[in-house]
């Protein structure tokens, strides 16, 4: 059988990093992607073990970088804003959440929403895991993931 090659995330659990980069690089596209990663890569490599890489990053992680890129490139003249709807509470359904995403994508014509998601939490028979991904868009029935 031909061996594939090896996709982000068969190896790693880099997704929290790339979901921040692949956002900030939506809402700035004029910046190049390679130095949003660098701020990224050079505040958790001067902040961090490294483990995340591996084992991937909770939260407060995420939440940690994403603050540091962002104060460090509204620095440099850009104006992002960070919302958080269900950081303290989290939706109390599918349909509560969708209706923050959508209403926050109708009032901001430029924005992105980083979500994380839980795999087979529940189920012993299916390999769990978790993962970080960037919506870049909606319709009324989608949320479309860069």
């Amino acid at each position: 059988m031909k061996q594939k090659p090896q996709k982000q995330g068969v190896q790693d659990g880099a997704c929290g990093f790339y979901a921040i980069g692949n956002s900030i690089s939506i809402l700035i596209p004029k910046e190049p992607v390679d130095e949003i990663f660098k701020i990224i890569f050079k505040y958790y490599l001067e902040n961090e073990n490294g483990e995340h890489f591996i084992e991937g990053m909770y939260r407060n992680k995420l939440n940690s970088i994403l603050n540091h890129t962002v104060k460090t490139l509204n620095a440099e003249s850009f104006q992002i804003e960070i919302y958080r709807p269900f950081w303290k509470k989290t939706a109390n359904s599918l349909g509560e959440f969708k209706e923050n995403i959508f209403k926050h994508f109708e009032i901001n014509k430029k924005a992105t929403a980083i979500i994380g998601y839980e795999y087979c939490k529940d189920d012993p028979e299916c390999d769990y895991y978790s993962h970080w991904t960037t919506i870049n868009r909606t319709t009324t029935k989608s949320l479309y993931t860069f």
